[in-house]
């Protein structure tokens, strides 16, 4: 971009002293964006000889810079706004919350929820910070039990049901989940096998013991949820496992 101004300075503005390309480079380095904005806009305000047509250029230009990059995402500049805003209006807005996770967390939730970018289940369910310990996963699945093999969904399992001492276990599917798509070949409104995706993943919670054993205790709930981004409604139940304590 640094470039792109001095063709406009070289093309336009042929009266400016050389001392303007000097500007734009320390020692062969370009200079920060904001300085490049900052001199096109003395450059209009100090030189009032100027033709309409490089006025208009570096009008041009000038937007062009304010704009970043001609355009193009910035990924390191689009986490540093949205950490800029969360700090703003969430972090520094809630001095308390915040002052209150630094010393813990006690979620009433453990969720399992797919990977799409479009459900995200704090978003959908506002959900603040410390209220939901979240498994995120193709096709919102639950493994079953297995002391080798599933580890990393066993053991947040484990965590959020030993330790964390969570109330209630809510698995979420979707619509238009192409996880399910793919592993069951049904079509787009295909809601009643996603359901069922996600009924099979709370009869899977059942196989770990200490899930069981909070179940039969009364201090676990396990519940189904599926998000229709499409309508924009959500559905929510319970099933009837019937279980009771193990007799062994």
């Amino acid at each position: 971009m640094a470039g792109k101004f001095k063709n406009c300075i070289t093309i336009c503005c042929a009266k400016k002293p050389p001392v303007v390309e000097e500007d734009m480079a320390t020692n062969g380095k370009p200079i920060h964006i904001d300085d490049a904005i900052n001199g096109l806009k003395k450059l209009l305000s100090e030189k009032e000889d100027l033709n309409a047509v490089a006025v208009e250029k570096i009008k041009q230009l000038t937007a062009e810079l304010e704009g970043g990059d001609g355009g193009e995402f910035n990924p390191v500049k689009r986490i540093r706004d949205g950490f800029a805003r969360f700090k703003k209006e969430k972090y520094e807005a809630n001095p308390t919350l915040y002052g209150e996770l630094a010393k813990g967390q006690s979620p009433k939730f453990l969720v399992f929820a797919c990977a799409d970018s479009r459900v995200c289940p704090s978003h959908v369910l506002d959900f603040q910070p410390g209220e939901a310990f979240v498994v995120r996963n193709i096709a919102n699945m639950v493994p079953p039990y297995d002391t080798i093999k599933h580890s990393g969904a066993g053991a947040a399992i484990e965590y959020a049901v030993v330790h964390l001492k969570v109330e209630n276990i809510v698995v979420i599917g979707h619509s238009c989940c192409g996880g399910i798509k793919g592993l069951m070949s049904i079509p787009d409104d295909g809601t009643t096998a996603r359901q069922e995706a996600v009924n099979v993943s709370l009869g899977n919670l059942l196989t770990y013991p200490f899930v069981r054993e909070a179940v039969v205790n009364k201090k676990l709930s396990l519940k189904g949820g599926h998000y229709d981004f499409v309508n924009g409604s959500f559905d929510l139940w319970n099933l009837d496992f019937g279980v009771s304590p193990s007799l062994i």
